[in-house]
């Protein structure tokens, strides 16, 4: 096990035993009028550790869609809310995660790549492996897209169309042309309006003020970073915050993770450089 991921297990515990993120907890929701998180989950390898992660979010959780959190309506006052979300597009997202959800009536939005539709083989490999940093061989259809979109348990979401880091980019036409080509290719496919974009990579480098500028102008209503934390009714509808875990992760680590107790260590651990 890595550096950094023994310093991050050890200190969500010792948050958590300490009693400093239930107290958080406490204050933030004295504080606004409601709390919620978002989880991003991205390869789902294990049929059976994924739904029981949907159930103990089910059981710890008032789940609501992505829309009600960026639109601060329908939200629990005292239960903290959490949207589930997946990134990439990936197939085991569709042909696993998706019917664990339908079984269990829980809503989901899928951020898509528009420009890994259709590709299979060698095509797919060289998408994902120059595009994304990872060895994957088959994107989506649009069949499969369309009818996830039809299910009203279902939204689809934007990841751009290469998975382009848009904090690295300087060109604000570049940018804009990446968000608003992979909005219409997803809307001509889903046949449904695309609201809401992840940001590629999703740390505190990887989207700007420039980049946030160009998510509104392209005609979306919110973007997810995959920067741990609480939103609010204050929070940046173009930079809220968003948990990445592995459904696979022990059920205890996983619970004080999205009970706040990794937020205060990954802030800490940005500015010392400690914890990417």
């Amino acid at each position: 096990m890595k550096l950094k991921h023994v310093i991050r297990k050890y200190g969500i515990k010792a948050m958590d035993a300490s009693g400093a993120s239930l107290a958080r907890r406490m204050y933030l929701h004295k504080k606004h009028s409601s709390l919620s998180r978002i989880v991003c989950f991205h390869k789902i390898s294990n049929k059976d550790a994924f739904e029981k992660k949907i159930l103990l979010l089910t059981q710890n959780f008032h789940i609501v869609p992505l829309d009600l959190i960026v639109e601060n309506v329908g939200l629990h006052e005292k239960i903290t809310n959490l949207a589930i979300t997946f990134d990439d597009g990936f197939l085991e997202q569709i042909n696993l995660a998706a019917p664990i959800l339908k079984k269990y009536d829980v809503p989901a939005t899928f951020f898509i790549l528009s420009g890994s539709i259709g590709l299979s083989g060698e095509t797919a490999a060289e998408f994902y492996r120059t595009k994304v940093g990872i060895d994957y061989a088959v994107g989506p259809t649009e069949k499969q897209i369309f009818e996830l979109a039809s299910d009203p348990l279902f939204q689809i979401g934007c990841h751009t169309h290469n998975h382009l880091d848009l904090g690295k980019e300087s060109d604000s036409r570049k940018i804009y042309n990446e968000l608003t080509s992979s909005k219409s290719i997803l809307e001509g496919i889903s046949r449904s309006e695309i609201c809401h974009l992840a940001y590629p990579f999703g740390s505190k480098d990887n989207y700007s003020a420039m980049s946030e500028g160009m998510v509104l102008q392209a005609g979306f209503k919110s973007a997810s970073t995959i920067i741990p934390g609480y939103i609010s009714e204050n929070t940046p509808r173009t930079a809220l915050h968003r948990d990445s875990l592995d459904p696979e992760m022990k059920d205890s680590l996983f619970l004080s993770w999205l009970n706040g107790s990794y937020d205060t260590i990954k802030a800490f651990s940005d500015r010392l450089g400690v914890i990417k």
